[in-house]
């Protein structure tokens, strides 16, 4: 295969994203209304926002939700429609009102590692000197080119793993025009990036690098998102069996320090030691790793574990199973579109011969994509557990919980189908079913510019 083929996926990619982002209406991807929020604070401030004393929007970005009727709130049905004036009540908004910062206590993302909020704001800066839409829309677009970015790294990691060029550009383009993540990364959130890191993470992995470049790149991967611990969680897997003792008896040790640091910045942050840096417990997820780790090991020494298990997997399976699937593959809006629901029939059935294929061609060479799947779902349920076991309540568990994954995911998804079907024809597939999802997304919010 010659690169001019990879060249047009990543083109068509591109201008697939352009559609996507210009029918997505503004703050209708779940939580970009406070990811902006973040990143626009950290922007005008130069500092970031104070993870618990600072929940703040601008009165900018307040005008600009009243203008296209979004409830901070969310509640459903979160799209409105937008107000018949609604480009020139933004066009018209005063530049001293970007920094001008009210409370919003509905604000959902201050809580999360910095290193995504601190690039957009970057990006922002350099458009500072236009009005909303071009600060917004840049910020889409970073979003779009990290996406790019992502489709690549997934087209030479499959590569390496498959050794055939049309098959490595089914992963690709499977990748690429995913429904569920074409909505996703053309907004203004962290996903895409801790998608790129975890990717980058298995293109390593893929190329045989040292142990100390996969830390280094899942160390990055958790100053994006929390939930890429599971990159380190999947090290022992990848090493030989010499190592991962030593491997494991680390992770432990990890694992029973959080364990004991969880009073002490609990502390910290209910203003128990007078210590500047406990917003650092936010920027750096110190804090969600000990709180996790506290509540593990309290419900493995309580005797309690394996009756919360038994209790949590009813309801998981009468309520998160049915849900998991046709989310993954497209949801639109705030979990309100879904695409005609014979299209997630005939993605099961075609999962399910993808798995027929794969297990025929099984190889120890894509043990470790497994790996990856299966411990990145697992981090994602054992979240989930944790808050009911807290709480009695489920958190919930939607389909984008478990993109950082999707690189491995779809590369044994494209092994397995080609078994029985020709890669070139799976390129074709992956795009027809992204316009499914395009008229899905079209049909619920029309054309509003």
């Amino acid at each position: 295969m010659k690169n001019k083929w990879l060249l047009g996926l990543l083109i068509l990619i591109f201008i697939k994203g352009l559609v996507w982002l210009a029918l997505t209406p503004i703050f209708q991807i779940p939580d970009e209304p406070s990811h902006l929020s973040y990143v626009q604070f950290l922007a005008e401030n130069r500092r970031p926002p104070h993870a618990r004393r600072e929940l703040k929007t601008s009165q900018e970005l307040l005008t600009v939700a009243g203008a296209v009727n979004f409830d901070w709130k969310i509640s459903h049905p979160v799209w409105q429609g937008y107000q018949t004036d609604w480009r020139e009540k933004i066009t018209t908004i005063d530049k001293p009102q970007r920094q001008v910062f009210e409370d919003n206590q509905y604000l959902t993302s201050l809580k999360r590692p910095g290193l995504y909020y601190y690039l957009a704001a970057g990006v922002y800066r350099l458009f500072s000197a236009g009005n909303f839409f071009w600060r917004f829309y840049a910020i889409r677009l970073f979003s779009l080119a990290i996406h790019l970015l992502t489709v690549w790294f997934i087209f030479i990691t499959a590569k390496k793993v498959l050794k055939n060029d049309w098959s490595a550009l089914a992963a690709g383009a499977w990748v690429g025009f995913q429904p569920g993540l074409s909505f996703l990364t053309n907004g203004v959130s962290y996903e895409s990036l801790a998608i790129l890191a975890a990717t980058v993470f298995f293109y390593l992995v893929a190329s045989g690098k040292k142990i100390i470049w996969l830390i280094a790149a899942a160390l990055i991967g958790i100053m994006i998102k929390p939930d890429l611990i599971f990159l380190l969680f999947l090290l022992p897997f990848l090493l030989p069996k010499k190592q991962q003792v030593f491997a494991w008896i680390s992770l432990i040790s990890i694992f029973l320090g959080f364990t004991w640091l969880a009073p002490v910045i609990d502390g910290v942050i209910r203003g128990k030691y007078a210590l500047w840096f406990d917003q650092w417990f936010y920027f750096l997820p110190l804090k969600d790793y000990a709180v996790f780790s506290h509540d593990i090991f309290n419900l493995i020494f309580s005797g309690r574990i394996l009756g919360l298990l038994v209790e949590y997997s009813r309801q998981f399976f009468n309520i998160h199973y049915p849900q998991i699937f046709p989310w993954y593959w497209g949801v639109f809006g705030w979990l309100e579109k879904t695409m005609p629901l014979r299209v997630y029939t005939f993605l099961k059935i075609v999962s399910i011969v993808s798995l027929i294929g794969l297990l025929r061609s099984w190889s120890k060479k894509i043990n470790w994509l497994v790996f990856a799947v299966l411990i990145q779902a697992g981090v994602v349920i054992a979240n989930d557990f944790l808050t009911f076991a807290s709480s009695g309540q489920l958190y919930g568990i939607q389909g984008r919980y478990f993109y950082p994954a999707i690189g491995p995911a779809m590369i044994l998804f494209v092994l397995g189908l080609s078994q029985f079907i020709s890669p070139k024809i799976l390129v074709a597939a992956a795009i027809s079913l992204n316009l499914i999802g395009l008229f899905s997304l079209y049909q619920y919010f029309g054309w509003v510019w």
